[in-house]
């Protein structure tokens, strides 16, 4: 593995918070990169902040320059997220929108909501009604692209709480009309006493399910688990061997997996990837994309490039002024 190029997507002369991007490739040299962007904190701590909008820049010379980037979503009285959902899907391009009231509240308010182009990204509706599907608040976690299943469902790993305060646990959620409606058809559970968060799924060239969890335990080891029956059903989840949180995997044309997450070995903070050979049996490597002094940045997302190379976008660690971007790597095994 080895690093070909690395650059910056999102910055810019004023401080503010870019984070969480997702990225998609749109056909030949092109690519799209949504994050969601808004006013610094003095701690740098993007959950803190009421007045996020989703933002998004393009490349149409296979990320070498990236266009000013221009907002997509908005709402009053919101803090939106969900670029790191952006995803490609036969109808186009979704995002499933999260939504935060924080401000003068003793317990924040949330919702989620989908929004789908079908103008390569350039303007976005809602689609459907709120997805409510765990008692607190429930978030989406796509990896990038839809995994459709043999009867035409759309399939989408979610988690979320079911009480105040509550245990999160990661589960599957499908859809039956293109993602107007969703219901949650399976959990995925562990013997192991930690907290699991989102997942990152993808079909392997084997045709199993592999996913990979973000565990937020200390000392915060990634869990994996398997589904031999489209994700109606997930064997219990164990301990790989790599601490990444906010997993984003991705099946490479040669069938070799690729893990990128936030690293959280204290001695290698930052952006690392494992990869598997073997169809997620064993984990090669902790190769280091992005280093970093603190464990605030990441949540990197994935693409595939033309030339068999890998694209990965991040959020940098925030600095003293509470300021963080949106940066990229081109990836060669």
């Amino acid at each position: 593995m080895r690093i070909v190029d690395s650059f910056v997507v999102a910055s810019g002369t004023e401080n503010r918070s870019r984070a969480l991007p997702g990225v998609q490739a749109l056909g030949e040299n092109q690519f799209i990169v949504a994050y969601r962007d808004a006013s610094v904190h003095p701690v740098g701590d993007h959950e803190k902040i009421d007045d996020g909008v989703i933002k998004i820049t393009r490349s149409f010379d296979g990320a070498k320059k990236w266009e000013p980037p221009s907002v997509v979503w908005q709402e009053d009285g919101w803090d939106c997220a969900g670029s790191r959902t952006l995803t490609q899907t036969p109808f186009g391009l979704v995002m499933f929108v999260f939504k935060a009231k924080r401000s003068g509240l003793k317990q924040p308010i949330s919702k989620v909501e989908i929004i789908v182009s079908s103008d390569n990204g350039y303007t976005w509706v809602k689609l459907g009604k709120e997805i409510d599907l765990y008692s607190d608040y429930t978030e989406m976690n796509t990896s990038g692209y839809y995994i459709i299943s043999k009867d035409k469902g759309w399939i989408v790993p979610i988690y979320g709480a079911d009480k105040p305060g509550g245990i999160t646990y990661p589960a599957i959620a499908k859809s039956f009309d293109n993602g107007v409606s969703w219901e949650k058809i399976s959990s995925v559970q562990t013997k192991d006493r930690v907290e699991l968060h989102e997942t990152s799924v993808v079909k392997m060239d084997d045709g199993r399910y592999i996913g990979v969890i973000r565990n937020q335990t200390d000392p915060y080891y990634s869990y994996v688990t398997f589904s031999d029956d489209e994700c109606m059903n997930w064997s219990t989840a164990t301990k790989l061997q790599f601490r990444g949180q906010t997993p984003a995997l991705i099946k490479l044309h040669s069938g070799i997996l690729l893990c990128a997450y936030r690293n959280m070995d204290p001695e290698n903070k930052g952006v690392s990837c494992s990869l598997s050979y073997d169809n997620g049996k064993t984990w090669e490597g902790e190769f280091l994309i992005y280093r970093s002094t603190d464990f605030n940045c990441g949540y990197p997302a994935l693409a595939l490039k033309d030339d068999n190379k890998i694209l990965c976008v991040y959020y940098t660690q925030y600095d003293k002024f509470g300021n963080c971007d949106v940066n990229g790597s081109i990836l060669s095994i």
